[in-house]
């Protein structure tokens, strides 16, 4: 209970002496202030205080007409049964001041809780600082084609590639690597429909779709496992009408690193490490184990689809080394890795895979004298098999007598008898220069190689055995990928950093003439085509290439797809398709051009050329930054300015049953930001968006740069009703401009019990002394201690009507010097907004233990003339502070004095009179520490901070603290003697902490989300467990799950429950879900 008397306003700051009065009389149950009196540098007050009395405060204020009261002494009395008088006393204040005396009666906080010490250390040293900070500033076109033999099986079996997309019919298939499987039904293009999708987001883009529809996915598995000898990936086999939905999954082991699909086979090669165990003997009993070691490498597995409901592996193959490439016809799977003893040189194996059910045989390895670099530099002719490598040799010498450690070179053999190739004969050219670009077409191999220019080799394979260079051009900038037609090449490669595109004649094979070339973009491009030959597409009949591209223009960085014209005798360029992500592939359907990013599906009217015109749009993936569920509902909210295209902040609505589907959207104005901070309160969701002042630094005429603010910072404040889901619509939004502000990264949300909404910035610019430049110009310069560090120190009030309507308040800084740094989260309580900071003192004539005393350094004075100063005895000291903001009064928020505590806040309970912090313990006296931590709990009154008790965090890691009601919650790894577990502990009636509960986990605890009556663990292998609350703090397990997306999961953005499952916001790559077990 407490009892309140207003008594005097008291100028402090400029009076002396006594000022006596009587306020009035105890009989009224108030208490009484009885003088007041200015000793020196503090006011000294005697109170009279009614019977009952346990705790007595002396709150005052610096205005009449608002503003929170402060506490500024507290006394504690004996409950006395008669009336007392006591004394109080706190620092003198510059301010005039409302003083009051508050008593409570029934304390929240025992008494016996608050009589620790209230003085703490911190880390400590005696470097001087005397500088000052500065400022901060189907048949994909580029595959080789379906490689056949005249040997074998005379019905030859169809040899495929993957890729991310194919058109079939009427329907896209399309691996979205942000999404998963998606369908798109483009039976009327104009109006493009997404008929579903398997969420596999991340999981990888080599697909399969197999007669009759079903469709093969390459997916990685297990994204979490730490171990590269576990299960990786997986071949999954999904159903394609109706919903997708998995049919069959076979495990595969590793990384996939390429494919080939041969008939209904699937041939995949993937990476891991194996171990290798040694056969020697061990005796009989041991436990020792045989030694072993681990081994790089790929591994080649056959897997028979010819019934895809029940896929079969069939053979595996293992070859150790690196740097993969696949080769494959209906006969043989030609498989390259970089010789593991001498990198120098590839090995290829070359595998009998004639059998149609997928049974694999190896018969040879083929070592030539160089390294194969990709796919286009195999190929098999009837018995013949040619391939081209790339030579380093110091000691290589060309037949023009000079010297080089490259040059290009072609070996032929014949695999009449794979069992023993023969060599047949070799050429080698580009001596000195790289290799890029190869394509073998019929007897005809073209080959680039490149130093400054760019020579185009025609070489005739007619021969076998006498490779022959029929002719050569040279061009500036090089080719890296070859698209031969006839007697034309096209070819896409680089000039000057820009995507070139060219035509070449080899009509003539001895004079090779490049008769057009079309740069992209402006002073840098850059196309996927160049590593990814799947996204160059040229349709001859039509006379168009398609190429995506990005890169810098003069109106900034496009990615568009460029229309470009074939003809016979020349390239022209002509109009774009512009797109605000980066566009994958393109193709042309009933008289539209698909163009598709992992963004959305667009539909183009490209009948004119120069101008074509975007006709549909259909989105396929959005950032969700935030999840909320209502309901059945999801609340996905992205925050914008991401990565994923020109990505606009706002608002969208799916089901929990369907959440890649939007059956609402709220677009917000990108020009005010993005979304910085999201809250949902019963029916409205508030959201809060940022920009912030753009600083230019100019020099001066005396030297120093300064900074110059070009645009005035904004945020706003928009109100969202949610009431009828799934209709979504703005209230009301609010905007508060200010120069020289940043707005950026996270605010966080507390809602007070007044109702005032504050937002804390909890990242606020790293490079404090940079920042305050932007304000206030002249502290460049000032000398004195610095300390970096982040975390906010701003606190935005603001305020909803019943209607909606927001408005703003107040903003307050808690940084009241700059050496205050590294704020903590905040946490509120009542009208109460608590964080902590670290700050910095000098301590003269103070040195630790150990510590030298300080030496002479050279430095400059204010003329810039070397000066050498001895920097003074003693040493820095830092220490925790909590920083309290009373919002009663949200227009005139109240902060209070910085009161020393143990650590950084973490949490707080008992109507905010106790307070939990963690550090290591340092000796105030000795500044020394055994760098052990702890979780304190301390008591707060107002005025101080005194230690209650303290647990002890584990040693070993992995660990995890949080604080949540009162209880702490530790978790302990593992190890040989014990399992994994949560610790509950709780102070105890006697102030000491108490271990109240225990539960055991499956593997140690990587993270921890805590609901309002569960908790999560995340362990491992992205698996999770979940417990809830019992009586007594005692914990109980309801259930696990896994998540499976191949992203990180922040633990603190779950939204669900045990019981339904929890769905996780997975930025660029939407929404992830958490099935729960029990």
């Amino acid at each position: 209970m407490k009892l309140l008397r207003l008594l005097i306003i008291l100028a402090v700051g400029l009076l002396g002496g006594v000022l006596g009065w009587s306020a009035g009389s105890v009989a009224t149950g108030l208490p009484s202030i009885l003088d007041i009196e200015v000793v020196g540098k503090e006011v000294v007050v005697r109170v009279e205080v009614p019977a009952g009395v346990k705790r007595v405060t002396i709150e005052g204020r610096t205005r009449a007409e608002g503003g929170a009261w402060q506490p500024k002494a507290v006394v504690r009395t004996e409950h006395s049964s008669v009336v007392n008088v006591v004394q109080l006393k706190f620092p003198l204040s510059e301010s005039v001041e409302l003083l009051r005396a508050r008593v409570d009666t029934e304390e929240i906080v025992p008494a016996s809780w608050q009589r620790g010490t209230n003085q703490f250390g911190g880390p400590s040293s005696s470097a001087p600082m005397t500088g000052v900070v500065p400022g901060m500033a189907e048949d994909a076109l580029g595959a080789p084609k379906a490689n056949r033999t005249t040997g074998g099986d005379k019905s030859a079996r169809a040899v495929v590639e993957s890729d991310i997309w194919q058109v079939r019919g009427d329907r896209v298939y399309f691996f979205n690597q942000y999404r998963g499987l998606q369908i798109i039904d483009v039976a009327d293009p104009d109006q493009p429909k997404l008929e579903g999708t398997l969420s596999m987001a991340m999981a990888g883009e080599q697909m399969y779709v197999l007669e009759g529809g079903p469709v093969v996915l390459l997916a990685r598995e297990n994204c979490h496992q730490a171990s590269w000898d576990q299960v990786g990936s997986a071949a999954v086999v999904v159903k394609t009408l109706g919903q997708p939905e998995v049919l069959a999954s076979v495990p595969l082991e590793g990384s996939i690193v390429e494919s080939r699909m041969v008939g209904s086979v699937l041939y995949v090669a993937s990476q891991r490490y194996r171990e290798i165990r040694k056969p020697v003997p061990v005796p009989p009993g041991s436990t020792l184990e045989s030694p072993s070691h681990w081994e790089w490498g790929t591994q080649l597995v056959s897997v028979d689809l010819a019934d895809p409901l029940n896929p079969r592996k069939r053979s595996e193959f293992w070859t150790p080394g690196y740097q993969t490439v696949v080769y494959a016809t209906d006969r043989f799977f030609l498989l390259s890795n970089m010789d593991p003893r001498a990198s120098w040189r590839s090995v290829i194996q070359v595998v009998d895979i004639s059998n149609p059910d997928g049974t694999m045989k190896t018969w040879s390895e083929i070592r030539p004298l160089g390294q194969l670099l990709d796919k286009f530099k195999l190929h098999i002719d009837g018995d013949v098999l040619a391939l081209v490598v790339e030579r380093w040799d110091s000691e290589l010498r060309n037949t023009a007598g000079g010297w080089g450690r490259l040059a290009t070179r072609v070996e032929t053999y014949s695999i009449a008898d794979p069992a023993q190739p023969v060599k047949l004969g070799h050429l080698e050219t580009g001596f000195g220069e790289r290799l890029f670009a190869t394509r073998f077409d019929g007897k005809r191999l073209y080959a680039v190689t490149f130093l400054r220019i760019d020579p185009l080799w025609v070489i005739d394979l007619t021969n076998p055995a006498k490779p022959v260079i029929h002719g050569e051009l040279e061009i500036p900038g090089w080719s890296s990928y070859i698209h031969p037609m006839g007697d034309r090449l096209v070819s896409v490669g680089v000039e000057t950093n820009r995507v070139a595109v060219s035509l070449f004649d080899v009509a003539d094979p001895a004079k090779p003439s490049m008769l057009s070339r079309v740069r992209l973009g402006e002073n840098y491009s850059w196309s996927e085509a160049n590593h990814d030959e799947k996204a160059f597409s040229v349709f001859e009949d039509e006379g168009l290439i398609m190429l995506p591209y990005q890169g810098n223009t003069s109106n900034g960085y496009a990615s568009r797809v460029q229309l470009i014209d074939l003809s016979r005798t020349a390239l022209v360029q002509r109009g774009v398709i512009e797109h605000t992500f980066q566009p994958r592939r393109t193709q042309l359907r009933n008289g539209r051009v698909l163009s598709i990013s992992g963004e959305a599906l667009l539909v183009v009217d490209a009948a004119n050329r120069d101008v074509p015109k975007v006709t549909a749009r259909l989105e396929l993936a959005w950032p969700a930054d935030r999840i909320f569920k209502i309901g059945s509902h999801l609340l996905s909210v992205a925050d914008g300015g991401s990565w994923l295209g020109a990505s606009v902040p706002g608002v969208r609505v799916s089901t929990t049953s369907a959440k890649d589907q939007t059956l609402a959207k709220l677009d917000l104005d990108a020009a005010l930001g993005s979304i910085l901070g999201a809250s949902l309160s019963g029916p409205r969701l508030v959201l809060l968006q940022g920009v912030s002042s753009e600083v230019k630094w100019k020099p001066t005429p005396e030297g120093p740069w300064v900074p110059e603010s070009t645009n005035a910072a904004s945020l706003t404040m928009t109100v969202v009703d949610v009431s009828a889901l799934p209709l979504v619509k703005v209230l009301g939004s609010t905007t508060r401009t200010e120069r020289g502000e940043e707005y950026w990264g996270t605010f966080e949300a507390h809602w007070l019990e007044n109702g005032t909404l504050v937002w804390s910035d909890r990242s606020y610019p790293y490079w404090a002394w940079a920042r305050l430049a932007v304000v206030d110009a002249a502290f460049i310069g000032r000398g004195g201690p610095w300390w970096g560090g982040g975390g906010g120190s701003r606190l935005i009030a603001s305020q909803i009507n019943g209607a909606g309507l927001p408005q703003w308040v107040s903003m307050t800084r808690v940084n009241e010097t700059q050496s205050w740094w590294n704020y903590s989260q905040a946490f509120a309580s009542g009208t109460k907004v608590y964080l902590s900071h670290q700050s910095s003192e000098f301590v003269p004539n103070v040195l630790p233990k150990g510590q030298e005393m300080p030496k002479p350094v050279m430095t400059l004075d204010e003329r810039g003339n070397e000066v050498l100063i001895t920097p003074p005895m003693g040493t820095w000291i830092t220490r925790y502070f909590l920083d309290v903001v009373d919002f009663a009064d949200p227009a005139i928020p109240t902060v209070r004095k910085p009161v020393n505590i143990p650590g950084e806040l973490r949490g707080l309970s008992h109507q905010g009179e106790v307070i939990y912090t963690a550090a290591p313990v340092w000796d105030p006296v000795t500044l020394t520490t055994d760098w052990k931590e702890y979780i304190q709990a301390s008591a707060y009154d107002g005025v101080s901070a005194r230690l209650i008790d303290a647990v002890p965090l584990p040693e070993s890691w992995p660990r995890e603290s949080r604080v949540q009601e009162g209880r702490v919650l530790i978790s302990k790894p593992g190890d040989k003697a014990s399992s994994a577990k949560i610790e509950v502990w709780k102070l105890g009636g006697a102030g000491k902490f108490e271990l109240r509960s225990v539960a055991n986990l499956s593997g140690n605890a990587d993270g921890l989300a805590l609901g309002s009556d569960w908790i999560g663990v995340l362990q491992g292998g992205g698996k999770l467990e979940f417990f809830r609350w019992q009586p007594a703090d005692a914990l109980v397990k309801v259930g696990t799950g896994i998540f499976s997306s191949c992203t990180w999961l922040d633990m603190t953005k779950l939204a669900g429950s045990p019981e339904e499952g929890f769905w996780v916001p997975n930025g660029a790559y939407g929404i992830g879900t958490i099935a729960v077990k029990p």
